[in-house]
């Protein structure tokens, strides 16, 4: 899969990357060069605990968030397969009813499996190792979202520009 122990962050670096790289190696590399993190959380990669270990229940945690809109957060943990544990962000949003919609429709498209995978559909979940002090959770959310439009400017080159047909190297 795919990992940020590939890369070499540099110390006060500020990562933003897609779900691929949710995993607790990555966000391992990351801060162990002193970098920080933004990555949307993958369901079955991305476990997150409490502070005692215990895992905590993500899509029941957001099926209490009712309003749309709204960016949330809770201090969670992420724990490596050696049993280090990671102090991290967990924040979300549940996306306005159109976009919530279209999402809903998107997951199904993709072939989603059951039930909890449209619930989830439903919001933006990010891990971030940024303190608190130096980006709020909005904030979290909105570089985010700049990340994903940078990615479908890329995707729109691919495919209008041809960028996908030239040669490498």
């Amino acid at each position: 899969g795919e990992t940020m122990r590939n890369f070499d962050p540099k110390p006060g670096e500020l990562w933003i990357v897609d779900r691929g790289y949710a995993n607790p190696p990555s966000i391992e590399a990351v801060v162990d060069r002193g970098s920080d993190i933004i990555v949307r959380r993958n369901r079955s990669s991305l476990p997150v605990f409490n502070v005692h270990g215990q895992r905590i229940d993500v899509l029941g945690l957001l099926g209490h968030t009712t309003d749309r809109g709204r960016a949330r957060e809770r201090k969670v943990h992420v724990r490596t397969v050696a049993g280090r544990m990671f102090a991290v962000r967990l924040c979300w949003m549940r996306l306005e009813s159109a976009d919530a919609a279209r999402a809903r429709a998107h997951a199904q498209r993709d072939g989603a499996h059951d039930a909890d995978e449209l619930d989830a559909a439903e919001f933006i979940v990010l891990v971030t190792t940024v303190p608190k002090e130096r980006l709020d959770a909005d904030q979290i959310l909105a570089l985010y979202r700049a990340r994903w439009q940078v990615e479908l400017d890329f995707k729109r080159d691919k495919s209008i520009g041809q960028l996908d047909t030239l040669p490498s190297l």
